[in-house]
């Protein structure tokens, strides 16, 4: 049995939740893709890239299958993407 939370179940808040952080770490990943384009020392910015590699790689494996039923109400009410499944 799920334990609710303010009429969010625990598993609907740790869909949630895991869907924030993959956001925030993609957008981290844009970032130092960013940066790595503008930096003219080649090691810097291959290291700055090999950084994005790792974000993205965490992203992907934070993120939980897309929510269905009760948890796709959820991401439409907290304003969060839905995440594509594998």
């Amino acid at each position: 049995m799920a334990i609710r939370i303010k009429g969010t179940s625990a598993l609907e808040f740790a869909a949630v939740a895991a869907q924030l952080r993959a956001a925030q770490y993609r957008a981290k990943v844009g970032q130092l893709r960013r940066m790595a384009e503008g930096e003219s020392i080649g090691r810097l910015r291959d290291n700055l890239l090999k950084l994005a590699d790792q974000y993205e790689a965490l992203a992907g494996t934070t993120e939980l299958s897309r929510p269905e039923g009760d948890e796709r109400k959820l991401v439409r009410r907290t304003g969060l993407p839905a995440i594509r499944g594998h």
